[in-house]
């Protein structure tokens, strides 16, 4: 948790992280497929063959219109990381404001309900696949991406998948949480 830290330092302390599982997940990938050329035992500690990093307000931590201390490890990760089994998921209600380098290496998107122009263009233009050109919203027939997006009501989200070059409408179940989904005060 980074709450408590400033939006620079966020920055920071998730560089650093990503720096080293790319550092660590590297190596130890690397390891692996040597003793396996080599039908041998590998050697050193066992580590997980794929880790994810989550990160959340990913505005905060890579803006578009900075360059803050996680950018370039940030890119490196998404860029070069598969290899190694990473992978990164960030969650934003700002799409446009998050690093357009970061942004261009994703295959999956989940787009909730958006208002603002400028995330709207910015989803349509990372969404990884062909947008769907019709959709039932509301009672409504919607043909512009970018309405349908305005149209979503809580807990549906379109789904898109550069693997199955598709664009789905999906629902959500609301979180179950002890507070009842709120926030609690």
């Amino acid at each position: 948790m980074l709450r408590d830290l400033r939006n620079i330092d966020k920055s920071l302390v998730t560089g650093l992280i990503a720096r080293q599982l790319f550092t660590r997940m590297g190596e130890y990938h690397k390891r692996l497929k040597v003793s396996t050329f080599f039908d041998r035992e590998m050697k050193g500690p066992v580590l997980p063959d794929r880790v994810w990093l989550l990160i959340d307000e990913a505005h905060v931590i890579a803006p578009a219109d900075v360059k803050a201390p996680a950018r370039a490890a940030l890119v490196e990760y998404v860029k070069r990381g598969r290899d190694s089994g990473l992978s990164l998921a960030l969650a934003t209600q700002q799409p446009s404001a998050v690093d357009d380098g970061i942004l261009s290496q994703n295959n999956i998107t989940f787009s909730h309900r958006l208002t603002f122009q400028s995330d709207i263009s910015a989803t349509s233009n990372r969404i990884p696949t062909k947008q769907i050109s019709e959709i039932k919203l509301s009672g409504v027939k919607v043909r512009e991406f970018g309405d349908m997006l305005r149209y979503l009501d809580t807990g549906q989200c379109l789904l898109g998948d550069h693997n199955t070059s598709r664009v789905v409408l999906i629902h959500v179940r609301p979180r179950l949480t002890s507070h009842g989904g709120y926030s609690p005060s």
